[in-house]
């Protein structure tokens, strides 16, 4: 979602604060998606709630790959509203499984690397997706605003891919555990 803000700024013409409200939505989602996991905690395992979290991103990911050239607020917003869900879904379901693999007493250092492990992972992947979006950006064509919408269609699609190699991981190592 790093580079839905240079969309909105680039493409659709909004000023810092429009852009912020304008990812509202996306944290609105987020929000819910964490208070679902505890209600789809119930009846499925955290491993398979963080899988679907995954997906759920990574669908929403792809819709915003998918975006039109000349984009509008509302057709970028399901991607924005399915990437909050499934990521606030993710989190907190990695969350539970992380802090709940060790003994109660390290319950505060399990929490404390995961976040500091979201946090680098999440540099890492955001650099390499500017990285791309940069290249594709500078090799577009410069009618309009085809090199920013390319170029965040290219980093849009890299974190599917991304996600979908975390999926694909995460469903081997459960099925190994």
């Amino acid at each position: 979602i790093s580079f839905a803000p240079q969309v909105f700024a680039n493409v659709l013409g909004a000023d810092s604060i429009e852009s912020g409200l304008m990812q509202m939505p996306t944290m609105a989602a987020f929000a819910v998606g964490g208070v679902l996991t505890g209600v789809i905690f119930t009846g499925l395992p955290p491993s398979l709630t963080a899988i679907a979290g995954g997906a759920v991103s990574a669908v929403g990911g792809l819709v915003l790959a998918l975006m039109p050239d000349n984009p509008s607020y509302l057709t970028l917003l399901p991607g924005l509203l399915l990437i909050g869900l499934g990521v606030g879904s993710l989190l907190g379901a990695l969350l539970t499984i992380g802090i709940s693999a060790l003994p109660e007493e390290r319950n505060g250092l399990a929490g404390g690397l995961l976040y500091a492990a979201q946090l680098a992972g999440g540099a890492i992947v955001l650099a390499a997706a500017t990285a791309v979006a940069t290249g594709v950006a500078d090799g577009a064509s410069e009618d309009g605003f085809g090199g920013v919408v390319q170029g965040a269609q290219s980093a849009f699609l890299f974190g599917v891919a991304v996600a979908a190699i975390g999926i694909l991981v995460a469903i081997l190592g459960f099925r190994a555990a």
